[in-house]
């Protein structure tokens, strides 16, 4: 009886006959075949690791990448920061001098004008009391007993008064 097409027992028939076949040819194989399919698998298995540890020298290669990336942005971060804050004190420090600079302008001015009116008051002090002529009192004018060229400084400024 055929179904659809095809006898069944003529189906059967091949499929008994195609198994008889392997089973000869499975008994008949040389070493060599043998050898060769074992090597065939050995070859698959060997280029199954070489592909799995490439992949995994590539997913390293890809993490050191991105770890350098990071470490790489992370020092121009900290970089940066230290040049704006270096800058920042930079600039501190030149206000700093200024006004250090302004400081000791002032105090050299206070110092002209303290000397410039000590010399006045010597000068007048000599004008009043002025002194006497070689009679060997000892007594002279606190501007002679000044040396020449220093009548602004203060050596000699409180003698004589």
């Amino acid at each position: 009886m055929a179904l659809r097409g095809y006898d069944r027992d003529a189906v059967d028939a091949y499929v008994a006959n195609l198994r008889q076949r392997v089973i000869e040819l499975e008994a008949v194989r040389t070493p060599e075949s043998i050898m060769r399919r074992a090597l065939e698998q050995v070859g698959q298995e060997t280029s199954g690791i070489l592909q799995q540890a490439q992949e995994t020298a590539r997913e390293m290669a890809t993490r050191s990448r991105q770890q350098a990336d990071e470490r790489l942005s992370g020092a121009k971060r900290d970089a940066d920061e230290i040049r704006v804050s270096s800058e920042l004190r930079l600039r501190q420090m030149d206000a700093d001098t200024d006004v250090i600079w302004r400081e000791r302008a002032a105090l050299l001015d206070d110092v002209r004008r303290i000397a410039s009116e000590l010399l006045e008051v010597t000068e007048r002090a000599d004008k009043r009391y002025p002194p006497e002529d070689d009679t060997g009192s000892g007594r002279t004018g606190a501007i002679e007993a000044l040396p020449p060229g220093s009548r602004s400084g203060d050596e000699g400024a409180g003698e004589g008064g």
